[in-house]
């Protein structure tokens, strides 16, 4: 889900992976699109504390951060005339205000890291 072209990266992963070896990936769609995951944790996440991710950058540090790092978010950007890129700017700069405080960036945050061993022969 963070590749920017999926299809080399599933193949570079064939290319690595040792004969009769298995590859797999599982990547969920956005959260408006699998309420499943999101009905309950987002009732029960307004009353338990959510780990945080704070870093000292500004809002327009966290624009390019984010607008560089996924290409999803590049690909829909091009739809955009240059007249609509400052209001969407501005918009999602009201939406984030509540993130930030005294130029520091606190936003909750959850990942989840699954590994794994392939057993020896």
């Amino acid at each position: 889900m963070f590749f920017a072209d999926p299809a080399a990266a599933v193949r570079e992963a064939l290319r690595v992976v040792l004969k009769g070896g298995d590859v797999a990936f599982a990547v969920w769609g956005p959260k408006e699109a699998n309420p499943f995951f999101s009905t309950i944790t987002d009732v029960i996440d307004r009353f338990v504390e959510i780990p945080q991710i704070e870093a000292p950058i500004s809002f327009d540090q966290f624009w390019q951060l984010r607008t560089e790092m996924s290409e999803t978010l590049r690909e829909k950007m091009t739809r955009l005339t240059p007249a609509q890129l400052p209001t969407v700017k501005q918009a999602v700069a009201d939406v984030a205000r509540r993130y930030f405080a005294s130029g520091t960036i606190s936003f909750p945050a959850e990942a989840i890291i699954v590994s794994g061993r392939k057993p020896g022969i």
